[in-house]
């Protein structure tokens, strides 16, 4: 499809039909997720990995960790491109969006588990509530359909401090731009703080402490990757142009998949009991070069239609990402209401049919979401532009 040239002001922006590589990003960590968790029902019918299947044994952390760092980008492209000002208002205009695109359809699916469910819950695990709401929630107490929810208690300690992370970031950017090399000092800088995170979890793992609860889950042993992913937006700005081109793009691309084919094969033969202590860096380093490939002079994406999806197929991407949230929300829900019924004549089968059936079925409750968090939105917008 040939470019558009869009005229928007003096500037000319150049539309295409392409995915966009965030979404990329996000439809992939989301997957990984859906894959592992299904596993976690389809278990009990009787299925696992064996040589023939273990590439479907994705690591869910490891799509967790794509998931924090991409909002540490996003975040931190927020405050860069001055969406949300560094003020009162501004931080609290960020504060505001953030509840209201993760916290309160989250708060809503917890409800709609905890009825359907098991209605006696709460009732009986009163510390849940107060986990939920001082942000400390760890995944204990839980039931299969919201264990998973961990990830926004994490996912929002770490938006309450992203102001205050890129206010650092921003006195760093203004002491060391009128260097000549300055891109290679915010090269250096995301190594040293993709090191400090590999030193304190290595540091934990010397010490014997579960790896879980302690290292995996708090938001604080996660601020290497959130801290990164706003870092790019400023490396994004001193890298070459060069580095945007096809070949670049396709090698970022098959470097991505090929490193988590490798950590679905290290998690499947479990003989490296420490990688989930290291990887977490790696995932920093090679998503890093994806972005900055990737990021530096984005084309804009065409607005996703039926047509344009049928002239680029693989736009579908994009219309799955605007769903992948609810998606996250809702895949364990649907998965624990379908796994007892699903039939198939060996356990690879219904596992294989449990992926189908909870991919299709969690679509339209991911979607009904979506529709609540784009209102609110616009609540939140009129709120505080008034």
């Amino acid at each position: 499809m040939k470019a558009k040239f869009v005229q928007n002001l003096d500037e000319y922006t150049i539309y295409k039909n392409t995915v966009d590589p965030i979404n990329f990003l996000r439809t992939l960590g989301t997957l990984m997720v859906f894959g592992l968790h299904t596993y976690v029902f389809s278990s009990q019918r009787g299925f696992c990995y064996d040589n023939r299947t273990w590439f479907l044994q994705t690591p869910a952390w490891g799509g967790v960790w794509i998931f924090l760092f991409i909002s540490g980008y996003l975040s931190g492209k927020g405050f860069y491109m001055k969406k949300y000002q560094m003020n009162f208002k501004g931080i609290c205009s960020y504060y505001w969006g953030r509840f209201f695109k993760v916290a309160l359809p989250t708060l809503i699916y917890i409800y709609m588990c905890c009825v359907l469910i098991q209605p006696d819950f709460i009732k009986n695990n009163p510390i849940f509530i107060s986990k939920i709401l001082t942000l400390s929630y760890d995944g204990n107490p839980s039931f299969d359909a919201i264990g998973g929810t961990w990830y926004v208690s994490t996912l929002m300690g770490l938006y309450l401090v992203a102001p205050f992370l890129f206010l650092c970031l921003q006195f760093l950017a203004d002491k060391i731009k009128e260097y000549k090399y300055k891109n290679l000092l915010w090269i250096i800088l995301l190594i040293i703080i993709a090191s400090l995170g590999l030193i304190a979890r290595l540091y934990l793992l010397n010490q014997g402490v579960d790896w879980s609860s302690r290292v995996y889950v708090p938001f604080y042993m996660n601020l290497d990757i959130f801290i990164c992913g706003m870092l790019l937006n400023f490396l994004c700005d001193t890298v070459s142009n060069k580095l945007n081109n096809i070949p670049n793009k396709i090698f970022c691309v098959i470097l991505i998949l090929c490193f988590v084919i490798f950590n679905t094969y290290i998690y499947y033969i479990g003989k490296i009991i420490f990688y989930q202590y290291i990887l977490p860096s790696f995932y920093i380093i090679f998503f890093s070069i994806y972005m900055l490939v990737f990021e530096k002079n984005p084309q804009k994406c065409t607005p996703l239609t039926f047509q344009t999806l049928r002239r680029n197929p693989l736009r579908i991407i994009d219309w799955f990402s605007s769903l992948s949230f609810g998606f996250y929300l809702f895949h364990s829900l649907i998965l624990n209401r379908i796994y007892t019924l699903v039939e198939g004549a060996s356990p690879l089968r219904i596992h294989l049919k449990l992926l189908f059936y909870g991919f299709i079925l969690t679509i339209p409750f991911s979607y009904l979401i979506r529709l609540i968090v784009n209102e609110c939105a616009i609540v939140s917008k009129k709120f505080f532009s008034s």
